[in-house]
């Protein structure tokens, strides 16, 4: 799969809007697969924009829509990249973020390195994604306005 990451800044900057807004960028732990895993997720209450997002991207990501809760008669939609396709929105997006920007540039990081190691073979996993796994999860809670740039 090849990706092209050349896009027009305004786009860039659109959808890095978009992460910083209503996006998660994390690292999760499948206990299943015994694997770590990248994502990127987008939410948003219409699915068009999900959709012009992909557009903007260049490949496509999942889209679900989801029923909201008992109180909420709205449903909502999730865009969602997974794994290498996450890294590369990261790549693209990176510069643009400003709210999120520590955990892209993690995000890409772990991309680049699996793609160094794409079997897993010749590094210690454990040793390598804890430490990452643990910087996400501190990145991704509590206030964020220490993190602005």
């Amino acid at each position: 799969m090849k990706f092209d990451i050349n896009r027009k800044s305004e786009d860039l900057a659109y959808l890095a809007g978009y992460i910083d807004a209503d996006g998660h960028i994390g690292l999760y732990w499948s206990k299943n697969n015994n694997y770590y895993g990248l994502e990127l997720v987008i939410t948003a209450s219409r699915i068009d924009i999900l959709e012009e997002l992909q557009a903007i991207v260049g490949f496509r990501g999942y889209i679900v829509t989801v029923k909201g809760s008992k109180t909420s008669k709205r449903n909502y939609s999730r865009l969602k990249y997974t794994d290498r396709k996450a890294s590369k929105v990261c790549e693209m997006v990176q510069p643009y973020l400003r709210l999120k920007g520590a955990q892209a540039v993690l995000c890409v990081q772990m991309g680049l390195h699996r793609r160094k190691h794409p079997n897993g073979r010749g590094f210690d996993s454990k040793a390598y994604y804890v430490p990452r796994y643990e910087e996400m999860k501190r990145l991704n809670e509590g206030n964020k306005s220490d993190l602005i740039r």
